[in-house]
């Protein structure tokens, strides 16, 4: 996680906890929003249903936040092997197709 994005991330947590726990306090106490969020979690009898809103908070946070990277190289896909020349490459695709060409040829004396 950068530096600068944990001032963005810590707002958009805080609004979404706010959101998530429906508080009334419009501060930027963080002391006094967790006082009331603790008070707000007290009177839910079910610890599920507490523990997936703040999951889905943190996780609503995060995606607001920070961007997932994705690789579109496509030769990072591929698993490569150190070894592996450009020589031996075309000498794979020759062996294939000679082998191709060998099991045309069986067909046609069959």
């Amino acid at each position: 996680m950068k530096a600068e994005r944990w001032g963005t991330f810590t707002y958009n947590l805080a609004s979404n906890l706010k959101k998530n726990f429906d508080c009334l306090d419009d501060t930027s106490d963080w002391s006094v929003r967790d006082n009331e969020i603790s008070q707000k979690i007290k009177l839910y009898p079910d610890t599920d249903y507490s523990i997936k809103k703040f999951t889905s908070a943190i996780t609503a946070a995060c995606d607001m936040t920070f961007q997932a990277s994705r690789s579109g190289n496509q030769a990072a896909k591929k698993r490569s092997v150190p070894w592996w020349t450009k020589d031996l490459t075309l000498l794979c695709k020759r062996t294939l197709a000679l082998q191709c060409r060998l099991q045309r040829t069986k067909k046609m004396i069959i």
